[in-house]
């Protein structure tokens, strides 16, 4: 595996982790209602870890499939249009490129 997927897959875990903690407060502050949040973050976190530990291509697909689950969620929630689609573009358009060929 390239330096550069290593040094981006990580930076996507922590990104992830720290997430998944802050999910946790919100879960511990507003109850069963922040679960969905810890759940994704947590997808995230297993997605990364595919990715990078394992070097499985199904990581790539969990990460492209929340990427479009959290793009209509955004959708539907209110956020603007142009914010969803650049969540939905920019990080999982870096994540497949720097992977391409990196992924069993």
């Amino acid at each position: 595996m390239s330096k550069i997927c290593k040094v981006w897959l990580s930076i996507l875990l922590a990104v992830s982790i720290y997430s998944v903690l802050g999910n946790v407060r919100l879960v511990l502050n507003y109850g069963l209602g922040g679960i969905s949040y810890l759940l994704s973050s947590a997808a995230y976190v297993l997605s990364a870890i595919l990715m990078l530990f394992y070097r499985d291509k199904r990581g790539l697909y969990l990460y492209l499939a929340l990427a479009v689950i959290s793009f209509v969620v955004n959708l539907l929630s209110g956020v603007g249009i142009v914010t969803s689609i650049a969540s939905v573009a920019i990080g999982p358009a870096i994540t497949y490129y720097v992977t391409r060929n990196q992924l069993n």
